[in-house]
């Protein structure tokens, strides 16, 4: 896939235009050379983001970090099922 893209750089063409056939045999008003195009391609400026800027929406003071998940609910009354023993031992060691 990127040699593909690094292809259409070289032939100063979009994907569109290669898959339409948009320049078979005509001049393309793009195209500056294959290195004219590289150039071109690593000088221009990023355009603005379109995406909403979401650091304005998380507050700065980490205060989501301190929200915890909600607890399990406490067993109801009729529940006998035991909690699992630690790791190397058992409950009945007392």
């Amino acid at each position: 896939l990127l040699s593909y893209h690094l292809r259409l750089v070289a032939l100063g063409e979009t994907t569109n235009e290669r898959v339409k056939g948009t320049w078979d045999g005509k001049a393309k008003p793009h195209d500056k050379g294959c290195c004219g195009n590289y150039v071109a391609m690593l000088r221009k400026p990023l355009p603005p983001s379109r995406l909403p800027n979401l650091r304005q929406l998380v507050p700065r003071d980490g205060s989501l970090a301190a929200v915890s998940p909600p607890s399990p609910e406490a067993p109801s009354e009729g529940d006998t099922a035991r909690a699992p023993s630690p790791v190397g031992g058992s409950d009945d060691d007392a």
